[in-house]
């Protein structure tokens, strides 16, 4: 050895191995110590050595090997201790112990075998065994071969190392010496020599403790010298000892989850971490999050399977599974494996038996979506299309490791957790290269593909290099190592920022971000698995040698990675939900302390499926004394996507639901499997491309699925949040039954009550007293009451009501009951009851208690219909009395008399005294009424309509066939019992004006109970059969209305009263009816249509005998299709629907006729810029030879001014709200354009367009409701067939959706294309989702895909999701409404109509604006002669009042007082505007609060300020002309008009850089040459003062400053260019149309 390095150990690896050994073994000790930094893994090698040659009854373990290795150690160390303290020297000749010679003759022949039979590590080295002995060390190395003796004496012996005896044998020892005597000889001279204490007695005895004190376990022997010796061991050595028992806890400890032992139940408060509270604030969607995954790859196969068409890509996912999720409440969609995955892990799968497999979701390539699955792109498209379900999509994260061959290990292989050996000597790497690069070689150990082995490394060799590594893979240290990735090593501060910035990039693309095994990366537990400190737990296999220090380990990982992420997140991409899958106990510190939002509850699958109740009660009770917060913060599943499905864990039957609904209404984030809905079972692997068990959907169990759970879903706000959550024990006979999870919740003042029975038996008992929780502003944990809990108050009069949830019954009970005695309940096995909808009600009239001592504690189907039948029971003894006399006489007994006649006889005079009882009576209920004469009167009306039409004739056969049919229903078809109380409910109904009368009389029989008595009165076996038949004709009085074109069975059919009446039930997997009841209500919607249209057309015979006609063969048309569909539901829809009408061919070329529908045109009705656009594009596109007409409402101001020139051109009858209205047509001309004007007096003969000083008129909705409905109404009765209908803004935005629905069929409009025009997005046409009815809209149109809106309906959303091509203003405003800044919430839609929305830009009418022939200006002038200018400037400065100055500029603004505009930003630059050297002028009106502003500065600086607030057109001409500067400081402005204006008039803009003023003002910045404004960016005061100066320095340059104002009236912004691009799009429209119609048919 050289001097000054240590001696190697005695024997190579501290083992007394023979030099037989070695040699049977087939090992080379040199290599052992020539290896000495990898003592464990030759230890192991030893190990796998032994295993193959020298097989045993006990398989040999490194583990202990490794124990015995360091038992021999301490043995050593004690011996030489024993020695030392005896003076023992050994020397060539004899023995002296305390100086005093000792002869052992038989000891150096003995020393002298040993060194023969088990070399030292000298000898091994090169050393002579001859000469071991003897030389300058011999001393020290015969003392040392001395110990050993005594050592392998002790070892022979002990039975807890029988399994490695045939290493250290002494058999050939003990045969060639008789060492053991020689030992025993000098232990007794070794004895007399006295020491006190441990080391008292003979070496023997000392040595052979450890073994007497645990005979058989090496691990005990250990133990005892840790307890016994630890005094006299050296530390390191005893630090030693804590790591092998590691190791070999290592290799006792079970892998994977096995059966399962107890689940242990949380605590809270006083663990090892630092605990500090830091909640992550929600944001307001989150709590409101319900959960849905899908692993990507089998959901789009079945999908495909589902709709039998390929679906491949994300954005091939059709909307109707879209629609199905957002209607079941899911509104997260967590998309499961979309990212790029490892290559190597594909092959991994397929080599393994499956060749369809895909790579392991949680194996990873690379963060970029599946190139298969469309990539970003398709991602996007199906975002907007979720967003406008709202729908979020989450992403899961794997931070824990990457694929083998990821693009990290690929430019970063050291960012792993790796060694340069295999740990395990055993591992054999002959498999296949799972690498696609020829420069590296990837394999896993060969033991995965036979299922012999899971090792925790795979080698990676870089053959450039030459560098082998041995690369862990990931691990959480509880299952199998996972064998197709690597584990990232988070000591090193590139991986962690690596991973951050990787999350935030997800977070910009995901707003929910779900992360995978995110426990494994928190510190305590990633020490844990990869550095553990001796004794700290399970860790990963042959982790334990690798242990760090504490200290160590923090200097290396600082800081809480997840705390890093969460708060690098809220700071980057804040409104970002956080999901971690963290279990281990540490949920709560995730959420608490780590700020994650929400974090995985795996106690509440396990606990609720292992039936371990009272532990989740526990858990749940310990969470509220803690911070009930917590609770909100859990994600609650009944499986996770890699564990069994909840079916197969809970079955399909009450156990499942049970928990459901608590999956449903406890705090926190619910979140369902894939497939789970459906009943499915299979569990889908990571690599599944598809299912592979041939499962069907479980109608059934879906159903059960919407009829009880989505419901409550849809009502997460109640139950997500833990503010007043409330968890009560369920008493009986004194003692809680911790079977029953009872427990209450709410927001606001509403509340709700879940008991659920986990357990098979019944059960009854009280809820009474709550669990103590944490309070606001209390110390210590305290309880609630029910009452206290339900917001119940006691008192004489006070009472609670609530509905069970699953019967749909409800309760009432006494405040006084429930605050004494709580609530009783009797449950089931399995059976769960949510009580809803807690009201507490203060008896004022002394009907809520009559009601309770009617009812009791028993449930009823409705409490209100009970309380009404207490309260409205005059109402209906007044109606029965009225029944009574109406039914006496046949109705054709009574139209048979004549009116005259008829007013004499007594029934009828009787019936006329008791309809006025009965209407006053009704009045005092329902406020206001008209008084009984109007009535009486509305029913003479009615009998005088009737009987006209019982004796109306036809001139044609046709027509008197369907008076014939008519007369048929009067008098014989419908019996008397039906038809009086009809006309009767019908005339109740709209008594009214101004709502429609089906919808008031069909509530008026609800909240009145008339049904009731209408069944009372006839009070036989049909009566439940007329009423239900009474009640669906009131209802549904206007399916055949006059002018209504929709007649939907379809819609018909989805009235579940009707489904009822007529009989609809399943048969053979077949919906079918009733063939008599169909006929009766067939009849009586006729009836009820020919009620309508005699009202209306009675004045015009033969357009009443017309429709009568029309309506009687749709009527035997509806009759027939039942017959031909056999009665099936389904084929009568089919037999039913309208017929979609091909389109006729087009010549290229061909001149194209163009409908512009605007609510206002220049210069008949003008609000704003869309009356200059509905004005001059139709002009211009008429001077490029195209036959262009407009049409618009006939306001009063139209009328006045006499623009229609030619009167009632044509009428229609169109209905609103129930009732059919007249609309005539009127004709005007523009220039040589045909304008049509639709006349409605009641809607549009009014003073203004929209509404007055007081806002809104409104009935806008009813307003332009009717005039799209009258514009497709009157076009057919005109002759002219638009090939385009060009449409403007909201007013007209739902006409694209009547020619989807109501016109599909029409022929008329077969081939129209739309084109709709967004002139200002802000204006949408939002109204109350009650006109859906009121338009009389297909209620399919009120989705998420049509006009519906946060719940109202928007007439320009109907445009945006109908119109065949969108168009805007400009193409900067296109851009700008795509962003959710300026998409003023419909930017997803506009997103995802990205293909079909243009911008085109605005034109300035070249004659209507020309400052050479403007008859308002003092003076001409233009470009080639600007003398004129100057001129009007003065003559402005005169009439304003403004100093005459021609060399001081004078700014401009003529706008809308409006904040859109950016007054607010003038009025903050307002001071700094007039510091500078300039005049100001402002002309317009507006908003209140800016003209109020104004108004105060117009006095301040007289002779440099001019404030106008009114609207002048010459004034504002002679400004243009006047002014030098035009300031335009939008917010948002979709063209603009003025800035057009202005360079036409040679003034210069200043605006801001937004919509069509960034697309027609080029700032000298940008370009010089093509210069003629100014444009700022910021909305700021400081922006604009800046361009003001920018542009004031020009004007002091006075030729720089003419050259750019001629620049600017020499621009073309003619309407010719804009209208040549609106007939490309309107070619494009049509074609689309085209294709679209030849798609459908």
């Amino acid at each position: 050895m050289t001097p000054g390095q240590p001696h190697p150990p005695y024997f190579p690896l501290s083992l007394q191995v023979a030099a037989e050994a070695w040699q049977r073994l087939e090992l080379n000790p040199k290599s052992v110590l020539a290896d000495s930094e990898r003592r464990l893994f030759r230890i192991r090698q030893l190990t796998e050595a032994l295993r193959r040659h020298a097989p045993s009854e006990r398989p040999p373990r490194a583990g202990e090997l490794n124990l015995l290795a360091l038992l021999n150690r301490a043995l050593r160390h004690v011996a030489g201790r024993y020695l030392e303290l005896r003076g023992c020297r050994v020397t060539g000749t004899h023995i002296e112990l305390g100086g005093t010679p000792k002869r052992l003759p038989n000891l150096p022949k003995t020393l002298g075998q040993l060194i023969e039979l088990f070399p030292p590590a000298a000898v091994w080295l090169g050393g002579e065994p001859k000469r071991y002995l003897s030389g300058t060390q011999g001393e020290r190395r015969r003392l040392e071969s001395l110990i050993e003796l005594f050592i392998l004496a002790v070892q022979n012996g002990n039975r807890a190392a029988r399994t490695y005896r045939s290493l250290f044998a002494d058999d050939e020892l003990a045969r060639r010496t008789a060492y053991r005597q020689v030992l025993a000889e000098l232990d007794e001279e070794l004895e007399k020599i006295a020491v006190p204490g441990l080391f008292g007695g003979t070496l023997l005895d000392l040595l052979l403790a450890p073994l007497k004190a645990a005979p058989d376990s090496l691990a005990g022997q250990l133990g005892f010298i840790r307890q016994q010796w630890a005094g006299i061991i050296p530390e390191e050595l005893l630090q030693e000892l804590e790591v092998a028992f590691a190791i070999l806890h290592e290799e006792e400890m079970q892998r994977g989850f096995g059966t399962g032992g107890p689940l242990p139940v949380p605590t809270f408060g006083g663990t090892a971490e630092h605990e500090v509270e830091a909640f992550s604030p929600d944001t307001d969607w989150m709590p409101k999050v319900v959960l849905i995954a899908k692993t990507i790859y089998v959901w789009l196969d079945q999908l495909s399977k589902r709709y039998q068409r390929p679906i491949h890509r994300l954005d091939d996912i059709p909307e109707e599974e879209l629609d199905r999720l957002a209607r079941w409440g899911f509104n997260a969609l967590w998309l499961i494996g979309l990212w790029q995955r490892s290559p190597a892990s594909r092959k991994i799968k397929r080599i393994c038996g499956n060749p369809e497999a895909e790579a392991s979701a949680y194996s990873l390539f690379d963060y970029a979506i599946a190139d298969d699955l469309g990539g970003d792109e398709a991602l996007a498209r199906l975002e907007e299309r979720c967003l406008r379900r709202g729908i979020r999509l989450a992403s899961d994260i794997v931070p824990n490791h990457t694929g083998l061959d990821s693009k990290w290990m690929r430019e970063h292989p050291d960012w792993f957790i790796q060694l340069d050996h295999p740990p395990y000597p055993a591992y054999q790497y002959h498999g296949p290269d799972l690498y696609d690069d020829p420069d590296v070689t990837v394999q896993i150990e060969d033991g995965y593909y036979d299922h012999s082995d899971a090792a925790v490394v795979f080698r990676h060799q870089d053959h450039r290099s030459g560098r082998v590594r041995y690369i862990y893979h990931g691990n959480d240290g509880t299952h199998m190592p996972w064998n197709d990735t690597a584990q990232l090593n988070y000591l090193i501060p590139e991986v962690r920022e690596a991973m951050i910035r990787t999350i935030i990039g997800i977070a910009r693309r995901f707003r929910v971000i779900r992360f995978d095994a995110a426990m494994t990366l928190a510190k305590k537990h990633f020490q844990r698995l990869w550095f553990p400190l001796p004794g700290g737990g399970q860790g990963v296999p042959s982790r334990a040698e690798h242990w760090l220090a504490k200290e160590a380990f923090d200097a290396a990982f600082p800081v809480e990675f997840w705390r890093e992420v969460v708060d690098r997140v809220a700071a980057e991409v804040p409104d970002t939900l956080l999901i971690a899958e963290a279990f281990w106990l540490m949920e709560g510190y995730f959420v608490r302390t780590l700020g994650m939002h929400r974090v995985y509850n795996s106690a509440f699958m396990n606990m609720l499926k292992r039936e371990d109740n009272g532990k989740y009660r526990q858990v749940l009770g310990n969470i509220l004394e803690f911070e009930p917060g917590i609770l909100q913060r859990f994600v609650n599943f009944m499986n996770n996507p890699d564990e069994d499905t909840a079916v197969a864990q809970f079955g399909k039957a009450d156990k499942y639901f049970g928990v459901a609904v608590m999956l449903a209404t406890l705090p926190g984030l619910p979140m369902f499997g894939h497939g789970q809905i459906e009943g499915f079972e299979e569990k889908y692997g990571m690599e599944y491309r598809r299912a592979y068990y041939d499962e069907v959907v479980d109608d059934a169990f879906v159903r059960h699925h919407e009829a009880q759970i989505f419901p409550l879903l849809q009502r997460r706000r109640l139950f997500s949040g833990a503010e007043n959550f409330e968890l009560f024990d369920f008493f009986h006979d004194g003692r809680v039954n911790d079977n029953v999870f009872a427990y209450s919740n709410g927001v606001g003042a509403e509340r709700a009550l879940v008991l659920y029975h986990n357990h098979y038996g019944d059960c009854e008992g009280r809820l009474h007293q709550g669990l103590p929780r944490q309070r606001p502003n209390s110390a210590v944990p305290r309880a609630n009451s029910l009452a206290e809990a339900l917001g119940v108050r006691a008192g004489e009069r006070w009472y609670c009501r609530f509905r069970e949830h699953r019967s749909g019954l409800e309760y009432l009970r006494t405040g006084d009951d429930l605050a004494e005695n709580g609530l009783f309940f009797s449950l089931g096995p399995y059976q769960y009851r949510v009580c809803l909808d807690f009201v507490a009600l203060y008896d004022e009239d002394g009907a809520w208690g009559e009601l309770y001592r009617r009812i009791g504690h028993a449930p009823v189907a409705d409490l209100d219909r009970e309380l009404r039948k207490i309260r409205f029971r005059p109402v209906g003894d007044a109606f029965r009395a009225l029944l009574e006399v109406a039914l006496r006489q046949p109705l054709a007994a009574i139209l048979a008399r004549e009116p005259a006649e008829l007013e004499k006889h007594p029934d009828y005079r009787e019936f006329l005294a008791r309809m006025t009882g009965f209407v006053e009576t009704l009045a005092h209920f329902a406020q206001p009424l008209p008084p009984a004469e109007a009535v009486l009167a509305a029913i003479r009306r009615q009998l005088d309509d009737l009987r006209l039409l019982s004796r109306l004739t036809g001139k044609r056969p046709d027509e008197n066939l369907a008076l014939a049919g008519l007369r048929r229903m009067l008098t014989e078809g419908l019996p008397n019992r039906v038809l009086l109380p009809f006309l009767l409910l019908r005339q109740i109904g709209g008594l009214s004006p101004g709502n429609e009368a089906s919808r008031r009389g069909a509530a008026w029989i609800e909240e009145y109970l008339l049904g009731d008595a209408l069944q009372e009165t006839l009070a036989d076996t049909e009566a439940p059969v007329t009423r239900q038949l009474v009640t669906l004709l009131v209802r549904h009085q206007g399916f055949w209305l006059p002018g209504r074109r929709r007649q939907s069975f379809r819609e018909l059919f989805g009235d579940p009263a009707v489904r009822e009446y007529l009989r609809v039930h399943w048969h053979e997997g077949m919906e079918w009816f009733n063939q008599e009841r169909w006929d009766s209500l067939l009849a009586g919607l006729f009836v009820a249509a020919a009620c309508s249209a005699v009202q209306t057309l009675k004045k015009d015979r033969p357009e009443l005998l017309s429709w009568l006609t029309r309506r009687f063969e749709q009527h035997a048309a509806a009759r027939q299709w039942a017959r031909e569909a056999g009665f099936k539901v389904a084929e009568l829809l089919r037999l039913g629907a309208p017929r979609a009408v091909p389109v006729p061919a087009r010549k290229p070329g061909k001149k194209l006729k163009i409908l512009m529908i605007s609510s206002e045109v220049t210069p008949f009705a003008k609000s704003g810029g869309l009356a200059d656009v509905a004005g001059s594009l139709p002009r211009a596109l008429r001077a490029l030879g195209h036959d262009v007409r407009i049409i618009l409402p006939y306001y009063r101001a139209i009328a006045r001014r006499g623009d229609a020139v030619e009167m009632d051109l044509a009428s229609a009858i169109v209905p609103l709200d129930g009732t059919p209205l007249q609309a005539a047509l009127h004709q005007g001309d523009l220039d040589g354009v045909p304008v049509y004007f639709v006349e409605q007096a009641e809607l549009f003969d009014r003073d203004g367009l929209y509404g007055g000083a007081d806002g809104d008129f409104w009935d806008n909705a009813q307003r332009f409701g009717f005039f799209d409905r009258a514009v497709l109404a009157l076009l057919p009765r005109l002759g002219f067939k638009p090939d385009i209908l060009h449409l403007n803004d909201w007013q007209t935005g739902l006409i694209p959706a009547l020619l989807r629905t109501e016109h599909n069929d029409d022929p008329f409009y077969a081939g129209a294309a739309t084109v709709l025009t967004i002139h200002n997005l802000g204006y949408q046409g939002l109204f109350g989702g009650q006109h859906l009815e009121t338009l009389d809209l297909d209620p399919r149109l009120f989705g998420m895909d049509g006009l519906e809106y946060h719940g109202m309906l928007s007439f320009l959303k109907a445009g945006l999701t109908q119109s065949d091509l969108l168009t805007t203003v400009s193409e900067t405003y296109c851009r700008e409404i795509r962003t959710p800044e300026m998409g003023i919430g419909f930017d997803g839609i506009l997103r995802g109509r990205a293909n079909d929305l243009f911008g085109i830009v605005n034109g300035l009418d070249p004659e209507q604006w020309n400052p050479a022939a403007d008859p308002a200006l003092p003076e001409p002038y233009d470009a080639d002669n600007l003398s004129g200018k100057g001129r009007c400037k003065a003559a402005l400065q005169r009439e304003l009042g403004l100093n005459e100055s021609p060399d001081t500029p004078i700014v401009a603004m003529i706008t809308r007082l409006a904040t859109q505009k950016g007054l607010d930003i003038v009025e903050a630059a307002w001071d700094g505007i007039l510091r500078r050297p300039l005049q100001f002028v402002l002309l317009g009106t507006g908003e209140k609060e800016h003209m109020e502003r104004f108004e105060r500065l117009r006095h301040r600086h007289p002779g440099r300020v001019s404030i106008n607030l009114s609207f002048d057109d010459d004034l504002s001409r002679r400004i243009y002309a006047g002014s030098d500067l035009f300031l335009m400081p939008s917010r948002y402005e979709p063209c603009g008009l003025g800035q057009l204006i202005a360079l036409r008039y040679g003034v210069i803009p200043i605006a801001r850089r937004t919509g069509g003023l960034a697309d027609t003002i080029v700032d000298p910045q940008e370009d010089w040459t093509r210069a003629n404004g100014y444009l700022f960016d910021a909305p700021t005061a400081e922006a604009l003062l800046h361009a003001l100066d920018r542009a004031l320095g020009l004007h002091a340059r006075a030729e720089d400053w003419n050259g750019m104002v001629r620049a600017g009236m020499r621009q073309d912004f003619s309407w010719e260019r804009s209208a040549e691009r609106y007939l490309e799009l309107y070619r494009r429209a049509l074609a689309k149309r085209r294709g679209k119609n030849q798609g459908d048919s």
